[in-house]
Parts: C-alpha cells; structure tokens; sequence
C-alpha cells in the first residue's frame, strides 16, 4: 500500500547534514490506508512507476534556490523514465535545493514533479487537478482496454504516419475550375462537430458511409514538441482535449513523430471517440470513429505593432505550408468532411484575422471574389466537400469565430445563392431545356467531386 522509505538527509554545500524530513503524519497514513490500491497509485507515485510515463506530483527546487523559502520549484518539469532516473533526478535535487546561491528566486536543475517551476509560488487548481487525474486514468487504463477489445481502433493507431511537407503529394494546379468545397464556421467543439457531421450523413448517404466513400477526417492543432501537447498536466486546449476524448494520443507517441516541422502532418485513421464533451463515457453504439491530421502551427511568431500581421516573411511562410499540408493531406487520404479551426489562435498567439484569411486564400484561390477568380490557377480541392471551422471557447474563442466569419462571409453567401440558383435550374426561361445563366451550382458537367466543366460549382453533400 503506501510505502515510506528511509528519508534523505538534506546536505548543505559541505556535505554536512543539515536535518532529516520528519515521517508523514499519523492522519495521512490513516487516510491512505482506507483508499483502494487504484487511488494510491495516483498519490505515491514511486520510482516502480516509473515506465509508465507518468509525472509525479511535486516538483524538486534547483540550484538558485532561495535558502530560506521552500516554495520555490524547479524550472524544468521532471518525468519519471526509469527507476534509476527517477531516483538520481531525487537526490539531485535535494542536493542542489540548497545552494549558497541567494540571487535568484528559479531553480535550474531537473525537478521530479508535475508542475513546472515558475520562480514563484506556483499551484495546479483543483479543475486542472481533476483533467490532469483524468488524462493518465484514460490512458493508462481506459485507452488500451478499448484498444485491446477494438480492433479497427487499435488498427488505426498502428497505422499512424508522419508526412514532412515535402513528402505530401501535391494538388495539380488547374485554371478555370471554380470548384470550392461547401464552407460553414459553427461554434462548436471539434469532436461534436464531426460528430454532427457523421449524424448528417449516416442519414443521407448512408450507403457511402458504410462503404468508406465518405470520409471525415478533424484537424489536431497539435503542441509542435509534447505529444497530446500538456494533457497528463491538465491542460485544456484543443489537442488536450481530443487525447482526453479519443485514442489520438499513443498515435503520437512514436519518437520521430516529434518535433513536428513547419508543413509537417501526422495522419491517425480510424481514431475512435468514445467520450463526451463533459468526459462521460460514450455508449458502445454511439461512438464514432474520425481520421485525424495532427499538425503545429507558428508557435509564439513575432507579430507587428498593431499585432495584427507577422513581423517576418517566415512565419506567413510557415502558416501557408502548415494550411497547404493539412489540405494536400485530406485530400490524399480520401477525407471528404474535413472539421478545421482557429489554426494556432489560442497559446501561439497567431492572428486570428490572418489566419482565417490564409485559410480562405488556400481553398477558394487568391482572388476570390474579384472579376475572373474562377479562370485563376490554383490547387481545387476536388476531393474534399465540405470544410467545418469549429471554433469554441470564451473570449478569445468569440474573437476567433468572428474573424472566421468575416473572412468567409463572402463565400458562404455565394455558395448559398449558387445552391439556390440551382433549384431553379431545371426552369428555362426561353422553354428550351438549358440552364438559365450557366452558372448552376451543380453545373452539367459536374460530378460530386467537382470535377467538371460546369461553371460556379459549389459541393452540396
């Protein structure tokens, strides 16, 4: 049960001791002799736990320390990898805890603990807590029971593979093909966008669904270095919440899947959803398999004054690669409904206005909306339908639904009219049978994937 081993004695800088911690108090041991064996586990956290990479709960105090205040941490976040590691990174840190050292407040040294050291006192709310227990019960226990008695889950994880952005096939460039993928921006989680999605066309297409022939596929906008970016810390961003959810996050763990490079993608398919939005469980028949593209956008670019535009041709460079990519990879990978999003909007400080702008340059063309867009020479993406920008949150996350509104207002309009224009494209207005004006969404040489001749197409399905 819980185990308590012979304390450490804390040296100063002669290697003399200085005390010896005192054991835990008769109230704790009484409280942990009453939980299950499953709950200790998440409290003890000792060095035989260690290959399951989990972090423990308290970080060590580095060198730089301040003596005399023992709040201090670490400033770099200690894992356990092995039990000699774990072990060794302890002792260290007693050790250079307590440095002569009084002039700075942040630890330099490895700490053992869950929370990185921030020069101050530093504490994981209760919320952050309760995710961060969340996260390593759903992968240590729920994720490879589901995947041990799911084989296509367990199909799909294997089946992950990393594309630099040199390696992903590209789209022929094609000149006069106005084909534009439907296009929506919805305030709503990603999962329960896709899900929303699925319902549609189970009912619609339900022959193409259990064929395969419709496909859809989510973007992960995913931490450029950390797989499942900060969930085994209780983070809540949008990849955090996805591994929280789903069997994304050991797609992820193969070592040379990170760091991920300007443009670069890993494809996941048939990741499995098997929790809501509010972390409950999912019954069997109600859950739902997606493809998942996992790319990092521009991490913390530097930005102008008015922080609206990059200060550098790089980082636009790097967005229209990481846009290109995840697109070139839908359409490769038979992705039909793809649910995008605020693309490096939240943490990476991107701008949301020029992200949502890019976002619309790569899919409608550069011109879009100017006399003669559709003779323009661009990629069409023939193979994907439809595009949903879910985007969700407070604040930041109303800010980042505006400004992808108002860059596809314009479209969504168009598209509209064209579908409406179709309805009455049947009805010739001089009783010779052709359509009025041409210009049909659904033009007479079109077929579902937009690859006709037909003029003004905009997918409907």
């Amino acid at each position: 049960m819980y185990k308590y081993s012979k304390p450490i004695q804390i040296l100063n800088s002669r290697y003399q001791p200085i005390f010896s911690p005192p054991p835990p108090p008769q109230s704790i041991i009484s409280i942990l002799s009453i939980l299950k064996p499953s709950q200790v586990r998440f409290i003890t956290m000792n060095s035989e736990e260690s290959t399951d990479h989990r972090p423990s709960y308290r970080g060590g105090r580095g060198r730089g320390g301040n003596n005399s205040n023992y709040n201090h941490r670490g400033s770099n976040r200690g894992y356990h990898t092995s039990s000699n590691t774990s072990s060794q990174s302890n002792a260290s840190n007693t050790l250079s805890s307590h440095g002569d050292d009084h002039s700075g407040n942040r630890g330099s040294s490895d700490g053992n603990g869950r929370s990185r050291g921030r020069g101050r006192n530093h504490f994981m709310s209760p919320a952050k807590a309760q995710r961060a227990r969340l996260a390593r019960e759903t992968i240590n226990t729920t994720i490879p029971h589901i995947l041990q008695h799911t084989p296509r889950a367990k199909a799909g994880v294997e089946s992950a593979q990393k594309y630099n952005y040199s390696e992903i096939p590209t789209v022929t460039k094609t000149v006069g093909n106005p084909y534009i993928p439907k296009i929506s921006v919805v305030y709503n989680d990603t999962f329960d966008a896709a899900r929303d999605l699925i319902i549609r066309l189970k009912s619609e297409f339900p022959r193409d669904y259990e064929a395969g022939r419709v496909r859809v596929g989510v973007l992960n906008m995913a931490s450029n270095t950390n797989p499942g970016g900060g969930v085994l810390n209780g983070s809540q961003a949008q990849e955090e919440t996805l591994c929280r959810r789903s069997t994304l996050y050991p797609s992820l763990l193969k070592r040379h899947f990170h760091p991920l490079p300007a443009g670069a993608a890993v494809f996941t398919s048939d990741v499995l959803v098997f929790m809501t939005q509010r972390y409950e469980m999912l019954k069997v028949e109600d859950r739902f398999y997606v493809d998942v593209i996992s790319m990092a956008a521009p991490k913390r670019p530097e930005l102008t004054d008015d922080k609206k535009r990059y200060a550098d041709q790089a980082s636009y460079e790097e967005l229209i690669f990481g846009v290109k990519g995840m697109m070139r990879v839908a359409q490769e990978k038979g992705v039909t409904h793809f649910v995008a999003g605020a693309f490096g909007c939240g943490a990476y400080g991107n701008p949301n206005a020029l992200v949502a702008e890019c976002f619309k340059k790569v899919i409608c063309g550069r011109r879009f909306g100017s006399e003669g867009w559709e003779r323009e020479e661009r990629e069409v993406w023939s193979g994907v339908r439809e595009v949903v920008f879910a985007i969700y949150g407070e604040d930041r996350g109303k800010g980042n639904l505006a400004a992808f509104e108002g860059a596809f207002g314009d479209v969504m309009r168009w598209q509209e009219g064209q579908v409406h224009d179709a309805a009455g494209a049947n009805v010739d207005i001089d009783g010779e049978g052709e359509s009025a004006g041409g210009s049909a969404a659904q033009g007479e040489a079109e077929d579902v994937n937009g690859e006709g001749s037909g003029s003004g197409k905009v997918s409907t399905i």
